[in-house]
């Protein structure tokens, strides 16, 4: 079968590195797997075997017709493909997501799994145990029925055993006799496993620090977990693409910081236009005093704010002082500490964008009852870093 360029259709055919991915997914018997271009199928049988369902998302008629055909002739009933763009699919309900992406999508899917976070999830299994968020409930019968506790005892409902002992003892998936339906919070409990181009990879992974360290990868952050699973060079696909690619696992942070995504990525910018320089260089450029001035007069109009008497200069310089962070170079600075130099520059009426189009203009910077991704577009992700900005003198 012909292989088509336009849609980024490379197969994965390393038997080690598909293993890999399945492994790295933790996937149980009772997990629905999404799988995010099948192609022939590859990873899909492997997945099969393990999971309760694989649905598999492919824009490529041929390539559904195919995985089909394959998982039919090896016995499998428990896949479901779908014809469709995973950039505008409905992703459904899933507990781990596999997906080898056309490279040119990356950060438009990781937007959207990203912002793919349901309020619950249920599974069913079969099994005697009812699990709740940080507890199973033991509703296994007792040797001889159940029986009147005696003074002291605990009931059959009163008789906790935490989550990841029973787990990792193996014994969870053994019960039988009983079924449940077992509710999974929004904690973290999906996970995803993605192959990138390896630059764009390593990005994701960098921590401060790390010369990779940029606006991606502190955006990034705030949503989740990136950790590697393995490296995959260029010849274990065919055909071969140009660069080597890097499997990697993400996990959702299992609780949100509270901002305007907005105004958090206005900061992100300035920050990592010119990640190797000082916070201090950064925001005494003409360009940016404008910029900052230009809202914080909007906003002492808003709220009916006397403008300080002071240089703006001054005024906006010294939250870098106060905050001990004008020294500090971006590409050296956390997410918590970022976090907080944004609601410093908040709380004296300093915003990184125009408040007029803020959901409230004397908000310090939280995102208050708005949606969790409220704010995001499809730039957010961009793996820009510093490029196409050169790094002459100060604009001052």
């Amino acid at each position: 079968m012909p292989l088509q360029k336009k849609f980024g259709q490379h197969l994965l055919k390393n038997p080690a590195v598909l293993d890999k991915i399945v492994q790295a997914g933790d996937i149980r018997s009772s997990d629905t797997v999404l799988e995010i271009g099948p192609g022939t199928g590859n990873l899909t049988m492997r997945l099969l075997p393990v999971a309760r369902e694989v649905v598999a998302l492919d824009v490529d008629a041929r390539m559904v017709s195919e995985v089909k055909k394959r998982a039919v002739s090896n016995g499998y009933m428990n896949l479901t493909v779908r014809q469709g763009d995973a950039l505008r699919s409905d992703l459904g309900t899933f507990d781990v997501c596999a997906a080898n992406l056309p490279y040119q999508i990356s950060s438009h899917f990781l937007l959207r799994l990203l912002a793919h976070r349901p309020p619950f999830r249920c599974v069913r299994l079969s099994c005697g145990l009812l699990a709740l968020p940080g507890k199973v409930i033991d509703l296994r019968p007792r040797e001889g029925g159940l029986k009147k506790p005696g003074k002291g005892e605990e009931t059959e409902k009163e008789r906790f055993v935490s989550l990841s002992s029973v787990r990792d003892s193996g014994y969870f998936y053994a019960l039988r006799g009983v079924r449940m339906m077992i509710a999974r919070g929004n904690d973290g409990s999906w996970c995803a496993v993605l192959m990138f181009q390896k630059e764009f990879g390593e990005r994701l992974m960098a921590q401060p620090g790390d010369k990779n360290y940029c606006r991606l990868a502190a955006n990034v952050s705030l949503f989740c977990t990136v950790h590697r699973v393995c490296k995959v060079e260029a010849k274990h696909f065919t055909p071969p693409p140009k660069v080597d690619s890097v499997v990697v696992k993400i996990i959702p942070r299992p609780k949100l910081l509270q901002l305007d995504f907005k105004e958090w990525d206005g900061l992100m910018r300035i920050c990592f236009g010119r990640k190797n320089r000082t916070l201090h260089a950064l925001f005494r450029r003409s360009s940016v005093l404008s910029m900052l001035e230009s809202n914080y007069k909007t906003w002492c109009t808003l709220n009916k704010q006397v403008p300080t008497s002071s240089p703006f200069r001054e005024y906006c310089l010294g939250v870098l002082t106060e905050t001990g962070l004008e020294n500090r170079r971006s590409i050296s600075i956390d997410i918590d500490t970022y976090f907080k130099l944004l609601l410093a520059f908040n709380k004296k009426g300093i915003h990184f964008v125009n408040v007029a189009s803020l959901p409230g203009a004397s908000s310090v910077g939280t995102s208050g009852g708005a949606e969790p991704m409220a704010g995001i577009d499809e730039y957010f992700f961009y793996d820009e870093d510093d490029k196409g900005h050169a790094d002459g003198g100060d604009d001052d």
